[in-house]
């Protein structure tokens, strides 16, 4: 198969699941348990939760972004990141802001404070991921990426997952 475009069936047609997707559905679930729960704990120890630390890291690449958009972005309500970011105002890792043009509009940006905070905190992410791959044989790194790139693609909603990119690009 060539194009990364073409549509893929699964082993078994289009309605049938291959034998193997229950026991990989439980072992993906389990592993991204796991690692849910050590980043969590590596961030209780920072003094943070995984709601202040996911609304940081958005907004370090969006910077500046509303609120709404910070929800849009997480996938959570609006109260739960106003929540998140009181703690993190108060702390002084981000500011709001006042839009002239349109008052009801609060533009949030991460203070330089923050980005430092954000980017140990980004490393502390990276390192977890790194020690969870140590045993994946380096014979199996080429096919795992393609995996992963061909997971880009939520199934349940149909829609590609967003990359984070660069700094305020989207």
């Amino acid at each position: 198969m060539t194009g990364g475009a073409a549509h893929r069936t699964l082993p078994g047609g289009a309605d049938q699941a291959p034998a193997g997707v229950p026991d990989l559905t439980s072992a993906l679930v389990e592993m991204v348990t796991r690692f849910h729960q050590e980043f969590a704990r590596r961030l209780r120890r920072e003094g943070l939760t995984l709601s202040q630390f996911w609304v940081l890291f958005h907004l370090r690449r969006l910077s500046p972004a509303t609120p709404g958009r910070l929800a849009g972005e997480l996938g959570v309500t609006l109260p739960s990141v106003t929540h998140a970011l009181n703690d993190l105002e108060s702390r002084g890792w981000v500011v709001r802001g006042h839009d002239p043009k349109d008052r009801r509009l609060v533009p949030l940006r991460i203070t330089p404070v923050g980005e430092r905070k954000s980017e140990i905190l980004a490393r502390l992410l990276r390192e977890g991921v790194q020690r969870s791959l140590r045993e994946v044989p380096t014979e199996d790194w080429e096919g795992f990426r393609r995996v992963l790139g061909s997971l880009r693609v939520f199934p349940a909603l149909g829609a590609p997952i967003r990359r984070a990119g660069p700094r305020g690009k989207r």
